[in-house]
């Protein structure tokens, strides 16, 4: 089964991606506005909502902080 991905949620997959590890919505904004990609931290919920409702990532709560890491991607 194929998942189809919107532009911004690609986006934030690449981040992932590239980083190769998981991170904090925190870390995804800073690593996004190295990308020259300004996001507010509202979207960035709302893009990892949409993500782990499409089974695309998990999210890990560590130290009170969630970490967020791609899954398998069948596109």
């Amino acid at each position: 089964m194929k998942t189809r991905l919107t532009k911004s949620e690609m986006e934030i997959m690449e981040v992932l991606w590239d980083e190769g590890k998981a991170l904090t919505t925190s870390e995804i904004i800073q690593r996004s506005k190295e990308k020259e990609k300004e996001w507010k931290d509202s979207s960035v919920h709302l893009l990892i909502k949409s993500l782990m409702n499409k089974d695309v990532i998990k999210v890990e709560d560590l130290k009170k902080q969630q970490k967020i890491m791609p899954g398998l991607l069948y596109l």
